[in-house]
């Protein structure tokens, strides 16, 4: 998972961890585990994240590598 994109647009959307994992109805401590890839985001999840902070899940969630 890309951490650095999903939390930088979470930034620039101006929400909290907090508020994105209350809008995605899931804990705080759950949603951190996940935003620093300790755990995985269910496919729902991201679809939802994408939504609310208004970028593509490619954007968010794939690691670009450069070959």
């Amino acid at each position: 998972m890309k951490k650095r994109s999903l939390k930088a647009g979470r930034i620039e959307a101006g929400y909290t961890q907090e508020e994105l994992a209350y809008k995605i109805g899931i804990a705080k401590s759950t949603y951190n585990l996940k935003e620093n890839g300790k755990r995985n985001f269910t496919e729902k999840e991201m679809i939802m994240i994408s939504y609310i902070l208004n970028k593509t899940m490619d954007e968010l969630f794939l690691e670009k590598r450069l070959t």
